[in-house]
């Protein structure tokens, strides 16, 4: 149903606005605005349809899970505040659902219970939580425009407004230097990040951009500042992915990688484009991490790629989905990921732009490519390992089910959407060698990687390896290192301390229930005296006349 709404939109262009009244107390109105256009409702029918198929999935991956029906119920919720999001253009309304896709997410963190899982859902919760800093902070600016409705704007933001917007959408789409929580947050079962950490949750920074795109393109140093994030994010997920093990990490950052090309692709001025490939993103990636939990359930719960191997043979209808949605991601001609990735790239040739930016984003799919063979390498090599004789092949008609709609929609719908939306951006003259330039820069990466596989440049790397370099990649730059163990203890202290000060200290002794608490006892019975030190009435009288101040500065 929303598809078809979907393509009345694109035809008819059009763009629905309602005001929807929930209640009202004599002058006193409560609205809740809804906006709904193309991009909207298409994304309403990406989130349903990746849930139901997730939830089917679900129903055999998590049946001997004693907690089954609450991590479906969860589930529900998240894409209920997901489709609140989507639907506000009031940045209030939109607190409610951006703030719900943050509490649920970190409910879905920590469904196993235990250390790993409360650690990453921490870091997961505390991240995102200074993206609601960020977009509470954003709130409070906007009443100098006398509205909450971004849409109702005329005059242009100031660039203070503009990066306290930016700063939102990093944090939930991982980007430098919040990006390590993406790859932690794989702690949560498989369906989840297929569902919340590589189609919808993380992209939801990139959608708040798209919806503050106006104001992001005409501001030129904070399109400079989300483009260069964007590049050093790719570059830097892409290396580290060539050094990880574990397959769900791999994964996960093949999704930073992607989410790191979509902020780059707000150079190109066109938030149609990011957003096709978007979508796209999220049809195979959602697929790819289906076929990841596959394997994971029959190798006996093991992530580790060293201890796969023969799974072509043993499970070849799998391993068809699943090289397919690699194969999506490196851009194959002509897959729903060659329908998005090329026409970004072939787009950049057509502006003038920095030869440096151009070699990033040409090493970017490099990098991608790289990685995505290395694992693939890994999953299809004829090496019999410990597990392949305990493998547990389940042959589940509902995980196949999932997996083949998917994989259906990976193959087609890059060419329907194209066709369809972006008919005017299909039109791209360019000289011969411009054109072949992805596809050679395509398969030189390839052939780099075999030569580096095969040759005495892997006793080389091995080597490198042993002076912690190894180290350096597998914590990103150190980026985890430093949000665990700085970020967190920090954010920590300073609640300690503040605790102590404020719920604790000097304001609750000096304004708080203590203090009358201690006059009521004083006055009423004379055997008790008042205690009070003459510095917390002094600093006790300094609050409340400032914030008596403040008062009255704004109201004048």
């Amino acid at each position: 149903m929303f598809l078809l709404m979907s393509l009345w939109f694109i035809f008819s262009l059009k763009i629905i606005f309602l005001d929807w009244e929930l209640m009202s107390v004599g002058s006193l109105k409560f609205n809740f605005p809804i906006y709904l256009d193309y991009m909207t409702i298409l994304f309403i029918f990406l989130v349903i349809l990746i849930s139901f198929l997730i939830i089917i999935y679900s129903y055999s991956y998590m049946q001997d899970d004693m907690y089954k029906w609450r991590f479906m119920f969860i589930l529900t919720l998240f894409v209920v505040s997901m489709i609140f999001f989507l639907i506000s253009p009031n940045l209030v309304s939109m607190l409610l659902g951006w703030d719900g896709l943050g509490l649920v997410s970190y409910c879905l963190v920590i469904h196993y219970q235990n250390f790993k899982s409360n650690c990453s859902g921490l870091l997961t919760a505390l991240s995102n939580r200074i993206g609601d800093c960020f977009l509470i902070l954003s709130i409070c600016f906007f009443m100098n425009y006398g509205c909450w409705n971004y849409l109702f704007l005329i005059e242009d933001l100031k660039m203070s407004l503009v990066f306290l917007l930016i700063f939102c959408a990093i944090t939930k789409s991982a980007q430098i230097p919040f990006s390590s929580w993406l790859p932690a947050a794989m702690a949560a079962p498989t369906p989840v990040s297929s569902l919340v950490h590589s189609s919808t949750l993380v992209t939801a920074g990139v959608y708040l951009l798209i919806r503050f795109s106006n104001y992001l393109f005409f501001n030129s140093m904070c399109l400079n500042f989300v483009v260069n994030l964007g590049c050093l994010t790719t570059l830097m997920a892409g290396l580290c992915a060539l050094f990880e093990m574990d397959l769900k990490k791999i994964v996960a950052l093949s999704t930073l990688s992607q989410l790191g090309l979509m902020m780059s692709g707000f150079i190109l001025c066109s938030k149609d484009l990011v957003f096709f490939h978007l979508f796209m993103h999220a049809l195979f990636k959602a697929s790819m991490f289906m076929c990841v939990g596959n394997f994971i359930h029959m190798n006996l719960n093991c992530q580790d790629l060293r201890f796969y191997g023969n799974l072509g043979v043993l499970s070849p209808l799998i391993i068809i989905y699943f090289s397919v949605s690699n194969l999506c991601l490196c851009g194959l001609p002509f897959l729903c990921g060659f329908f998005s990735k090329d026409l970004i790239l072939e787009m950049l040739f057509l502006n003038q732009y920095n030869f440096f930016l151009l070699i990033l984003f040409f090493l970017g799919v490099m990098l991608t490519i790289m990685y995505t063979f290395r694992v693939l390498f890994f999953v299809l090599s004829l090496s019999l390992n410990l597990y392949s004789s305990f493998l547990n092949f389940d042959k589940n008609k509902y995980m196949i089910f999932s997996i083949f709609f998917l994989y259906l929609s990976s193959i087609f719908f890059g060419y329907f959407y194209s066709s369809i939306v972006l008919v005017p951006m299909n039109l791209i003259v360019l000289p011969l060698y411009l054109k072949l330039l992805v596809l050679f820069i395509s398969i030189f990466s390839l052939f780099f990687f075999f030569f580096v596989l095969n040759s005495n440049w892997s006793n080389f790397f091995k080597s490198v390896m042993k002076i912690k370099i190894l180290e350096f990649f597998e914590s990103m730059f150190f980026l985890s290192f430093i949000s665990k163990n700085f970020g967190l203890i920090f954010f920590f202290n300073l609640s300690s301390q503040m605790n102590n000060l404020f719920s604790n200290g000097w304001i609750e002794l000096g304004l708080g229930s203590k203090m009358m608490g201690m006059i009521y006892k004083n006055f009423l019975f004379s055997e008790l005296k008042l205690k009070l030190n003459i510095l917390n009435w002094i600093m006790g009288f300094l609050y409340f006349f400032l914030v008596l101040f403040f008062v009255f500065w704004w109201v004048l």
